[in-house]
């Protein structure tokens, strides 16, 4: 597993971090609850991940290296419950009719330390490069349940893949591993160096309710 041992790769995701704001649709919205209703009560040790890409979710949980077949259930149980007026808005984005309907729901497992929950996701994904910026995936959609790392949003926004935002508090996590190519990232790599936590603009930050 190569090291960023210079911190040079880490650092370029952490600065692009605030590359792309968080984006604010009726989809991501929708993500946003799914992937909160998963985690409600969870710390950020426990970060879940639901992910939108051609009629599938894709659902992960940080840390977790079996399938998280849990959280399918979960899933498709309060998808075919009776919803209130407002979660049916919210959730009729994921319709049948709709532009972006569900087909099928996935569980992604494989967990390590530094591996998010969102890159387990994009991991299993075709054609996600590793750090080539010019490589684009438009039309993948992700949410956390605590939101993004600055890692994570970085690499996201380098790929222009729709995400809702940056955790609040901006904190950089100490050890970020790359999904494509496994290169690990951080502090615990390398001796001497430094990543300071992200200050956010509040176009950036992850909010729930918006």
């Amino acid at each position: 597993m190569p090291n960023d041992t210079t911190g040079v790769h880490y650092r370029s995701l952490i600065n692009n971090a605030q590359g792309a704001q968080a984006t604010r649709t009726p989809l991501t919205k929708a993500l946003q609850y799914l992937a909160s209703y998963l985690g409600q009560g969870m710390s950020t040790e426990s970060t879940i991940a639901v992910a939108y890409w051609g009629g599938t979710l894709y659902v992960a949980k940080l840390g977790m290296t079996g399938l998280p077949n849990n959280f399918v259930q979960e899933l498709n149980t309060f998808l075919q419950s009776p919803l209130d007026d407002q979660m049916e808005e919210i959730m009729s984005v994921l319709n049948d009719g709709s532009a972006t309907p569900i087909r099928n729901v996935i569980p992604i497992g494989g967990g390590k330390t530094g591996l998010h929950a969102e890159m387990m996701i994009l991991a299993h994904l075709p054609g996600i490069q590793a750090w080539n910026p010019t490589t684009m995936h438009a039309g993948v959609y992700v949410a956390a349940s605590q939101g993004a790392c600055p890692g994570c949003a970085g690499f996201m926004n380098f790929r222009q893949i729709a995400h809702t935002g940056v955790r609040a508090n901006g904190k950089v996590s100490s050890r970020w591993i790359n999904p494509v190519d496994d290169m690990v990232c951080g502090s615990e790599v390398g001796l001497g160096l430094s990543f300071p936590n992200v200050a956010l603009g509040d176009n950036y930050k992850w909010v729930m309710n918006w």
